[in-house]
């Protein structure tokens, strides 16, 4: 992760990169692994990061819902 400029790591990112690392999961499950609600904001903060930086991909692009 550390070639990636302006990225920082934090608990959340680590443990979220790891629930999805394992199988595909949808962006409320991702999200509850950190302790968090499916609200649009935590998803702005902890998941759409990741998916701009390429950690994360969309499981299925056609769909606005689909994040990781």
């Amino acid at each position: 992760m550390s070639e990636h400029v302006g990225f920082r790591a934090t608990p959340h990112t680590v443990a979220i990169l790891s629930t999805a690392a394992a199988a595909p999961a949808r962006r409320e499950d991702l999200l509850s692994t950190v302790g968090l609600t499916n609200a649009y904001g935590n998803y702005k903060r902890n998941i759409g990061p990741l998916v701009e930086a390429g950690f994360l991909e969309r499981t299925e692009p056609e769909s606005l819902r689909s994040t990781a």
